[in-house]
């Protein structure tokens, strides 16, 4: 089962965006108004395994937290 030892290295950014907007208590409709997006779009973002720079950059910006922070949380 060797290739099971790869999955929890690689980071998930939209969980990690999931769970670091649930600790500052910032609902998905409020970040979507930020970011310039619907709520569906940001439930997706928080879906995905890979965001993009731009998306990681204006999200670490709305939420006030290092860019880092989305990328590596844990």
């Amino acid at each position: 089962f060797g290739f099971m030892s790869h999955a929890p290295t690689a980071p998930h950014h939209g969980r990690n965006l999931k769970r670091i907007r649930e600790i500052l208590g910032v609902k998905q409709d409020a970040l979507a108004v930020v970011l310039g997006v619907s709520q569906q779009a940001v439930s997706q973002l928080e879906q995905k395994e890979t965001l993009d720079e731009i998306i990681l950059n204006k999200a670490a910006k709305a939420l006030g937290v290092p860019e880092e922070a989305l990328r590596n949380f844990s």
